[in-house]
C-alpha cells in the first residue's frame, strides 16, 4: 500500500516559512506609510522595505519618470514583481505603494507572508501632507484635490477590506508607530483563546516556547509535579532542552499510530503510578497527533482526570490535534473509538519544532489546513489555489482560529463541530484498512477529494469544486489516490465509524469553499463507486 505523493525526505524548509510575519503598511498617498514604516522598523529592530524604492531600483529611474516614459502599466508590473520579492515572511516592515494591493495576486502574497495594516486619513490632511510633492504622478495636474478624491474612491473597497485600520489624521509619525508597536501583529508570539470546552485555555503560537516551558506552564496555572510524555522520534530532539527548563519525569512511548492503543495506554498508567503522578500533577504531551491523543486520554482517565498541556511538534498537530479537547485511542476495529472530551490547560505551539519535520510530514499537515479553508474560509482556499506554494504563520493562524471558533460554538460535537470531520469518514477507513501505514494527513487529503466527489455525485456542490479541490491538493504535493487496499475492507471499516447513526454512514460534504453540510447519507453503491474512483490508476 502506498499513496500517490510527491513528498521527499528533505527537511521542510522549502515548504514552511516560520519566520515572524511581516508588517505590511498599505493606504493612500500622504498616510505616512514610508515614514511610519521606517520608524517602526527601527523600534522593532526589523528590516524596513519600501516597494516604491524597489521599483525605482529595478527601473533605474524615479517613479514619475517611469510613468512619463513607460506608462502606468509598466510601473504596475514592476510593482507586482517588487511585492513578490519581499512577500515571504522575514520579520520585515513593508511600506506598499498606494495601489500595490489592488492587484489580487500581490494581495494574496502579502497576506500570506504578513499582517496588513491600512493607514488612513481625511483627504484634506492627506493632501496637506503631500504639499507640492511633484513625485506623485497620479496626483499631478491642475486639481490634485479632485484627483485624490477619485483615487480614494477607486481604491475604497481595497482599503476598507483590510481588517486593521489606523486613522492617522490627528497623529504624528511617532504616535502612529507607537500604536502599531502595541498591536498583536508586532508580537512574535500570538495568543488565542479557546473559551470552550470549559474552563477554556490559551493557544500560544510563536517561538522560544519550549525554552520557557516552566514559566508558561506556571502562567497557565498548571502546577508540578510534571510528567512529560513523548515518542521515540521526538524525545531525542527535545528531552535535554526540556529537562534544562523543567523539573519533570520523562516517559517515551514507541512512535506510530499503531501504538495509540490500549496496551500503550496501560503502560502509561503503570508508569504514572511508578513515577508518583497524582491528581495534582500535570501531564505534558510533546509530539504529534498520536502522542497528544494518547497522553491527553491518559490524563482524562487517570485518577478520574488530571490536567495536561499540549506541545504539538507537527503541523497537523498544531492546526488540528492539539485543539478542541478530543482525545482518545484506537481499537483494532477502528480509529478513535475510545475517547473523551478533555481540553488541555494550554497549547504551546513552538514553531521552531516544525523545522525538524521531513518534507512529506509537513505537506500532510497542510491537508488539515485545506480542510479548514473548505469548511469556513473561502479566501484562504483562494490563496491556496493561486498564492504562494509555501506555508507561513498567517495561514496557520487562520486555520487555528477557525477551529477554535467552531469548537467554541459546539464543544461536544452535537452540531456545527461535525463539520470538522470533512474527509474523515473516508480517511479513517483508509487508515484502518492500511493498518495505519497510511499517515493520517495523507488519508485526509484523499478523503477530502472523496467527500467532494460524493458531493458532486449527489449534485450538491459547485460544478467546478471537484477539480478545484484536486488541483489544490496536487499543487502542494498531496496524494489524491490510494493503492493496495481492498474496497470491501474500506467499506467495512466505514461501518465502524463513530459518526454512523442507525447503521448508516454519515458524511460531511463541501458545497463550495467556505461552506459544508453535515449528516449527509448516500447509497452504499454510490459510496463504493467513489472509493473505487480514488484508487490509483482510475481515470
Amino acid at each position: 500500500m502506498s499513496p500517490s505523493s510527491s513528498g521527499t525526505s528533505r527537511v521542510s524548509e522549502s515548504l514552511l516559512r516560520m519566520q515572524p510575519l511581516n508588517i505590511v503598511l498599505a493606504g493612500p498617498p500622504g498616510a505616512g506609510k514610508s515614514a511610519v514604516g521606517r520608524l517602526l522598523g527601527e523600534r522593532l529592530n526589523r528590516e524596513f522595505v519600501d516597494t516604491d524604492t524597489l521599483v525605482e531600483r529595478m527601473a533605474g529611474k524615479p517613479i514619475h519618470q517611469i510613468f512619463e516614459e513607460q506608462g502606468e502599466p509598466a510601473f504596475r508590473q514592476m510593482e507586482i514583481e517588487a511585492c513578490r520579492q519581499v512577500a515571504e515572511p522575514a520579520d520585515r516592515v513593508i511600506a506598499c505603494g498606494g495601489g500595490a494591493l489592488m492587484d489580487a495576486g500581490s494581495r494574496i502574497l502579502m497576506e500570506a507572508g504578513g499582517t496588513l495594516v491600512c493607514l488612513t486619513g481625511e483627504p484634506e490632511v492627506l493632501l496637506a501632507r503631500l504639499g507640492k510633492d511633484g513625485s506623485r504622478p497620479l496626483l499631478a495636474g491642475a486639481s490634485p484635490s479632485e484627483r485624490l478624491q477619485d483615487l480614494l474612491e477607486a481604491r475604497k473597497d481595497t482599503y476598507d477590506s483590510i481588517p486593521a485600520q489606523v486613522d492617522t489624521t490627528s497623529l504624528s509619525v511617532e504616535q502612529v508607530a507607537d500604536r502599531l508597536a502595541e498591536l498583536p501583529l508586532a508580537k512574535r508570539t500570538v495568543r488565542m483563546t479557546a473559551s470552550r470546552p470549559r474552563p477554556g485555555y490559551e493557544v500560544l503560537l510563536g517561538e522560544e516556547l519550549i525554552s520557557n516551558l516552566s514559566a508558561l506552564l506556571e502562567q497557565a496555572k498548571l502546577l508540578p509535579p510534571y510528567v512529560v510524555v513523548s515518542d521515540s522520534n521526538v524525545a531525542p530532539l527535545y528531552e535535554e532542552i526540556i529537562r534544562a527548563t523543567l523539573e519533570c519525569s520523562f516517559i517515551t512511548v514507541p512512535a506510530g499510530e499503531n501504538h495509540k492503543s490500549q496496551e500503550t495506554l496501560y503502560q502509561l498508567y503503570t508508569t504514572f503510578l511508578d513515577s508518583g503522578v497524582d491528581r495534582s500533577s500535570t501531564v505534558v504531551a510533546l509530539g504529534g497527533g498520536v502522542v497528544l491523543d494518547l497522553a491527553g486520554f491518559a490524563a482524562a482517565t487517570y485518577m478520574r482526570g488530571i490536567r495536561w498541556a499540549a506541545l504539538p511538534t507537527t503541523l497537523l498537530a498544531v492546526v488540528d490535534a492539539s485543539l478542541g479537547g478530543k482525545v482518545g485511542i484506537n481499537l483494532a476495529e477502528g480509529k478513535n473509538l475510545i475517547g473523551a472530551f478533555h481540553p488541555p490547560g494550554v497549547v504551546l505551539a513552538d514553531l521552531s519544532t516544525l523545522a525538524t519535520l521531513p518534507e512529506v510530514e509537513a505537506r500532510t499537515g497542510l491537508a488539515e489546513m485545506i480542510k479548514a479553508a473548505l469548511i469556513g474560509d473561502a479566501d484562504l482556499f483562494t490563496s491556496m489555489e493561486s498564492g504562494p506554494t509555501w506555508i507561513g504563520r498567517s495561514w496557520i493562524h487562520r486555520a487555528i482560529q477557525l477551529k477554535l471558533t467552531i469548537v467554541d460554538e459546539d464543544p461536544q460535537e452535537s452540531g456545527r463541530r461535525e463539520a470538522l470531520n470533512l474527509g474523515h469518514t473516508f480517511a479513517h477507513a483508509l487508515e484502518a484498512t492500511s493498518r495505519y501505514r497510511l499517515p493520517h494527513g495523507q488519508a485526509v487529503a484523499i478523503g477530502l477529494l472523496g467527500a467532494t466527489r460524493l458531493a458532486s455525485a449527489l449534485d450538491r456542490c459547485e460544478s467546478t469544486l471537484e477539480d478545484r479541490v484536486q488541483e489544490v491538493l496536487l499543487r502542494f504535493g498531496l496524494p489524491v489516490r490510494f493503492s493496495g487496499l481492498d474496497t470491501d475492507r474500506i467499506l467495512d471499516a466505514m461501518k465502524q465509524d463513530k459518526k454512523r447513526k442507525q447503521g448508516r454512514s454519515r458524511f460531511v460534504i463541501p458545497i463550495r469553499p467556505g461552506r459544508v453540510e453535515s449528516g449527509i447519507e448516500a447509497p452504499e453503491a454510490l459510496i463504493r463507486d467513489v472509493v473505487d474512483e480514488l484508487r490509483e490508476g482510475t481515470p
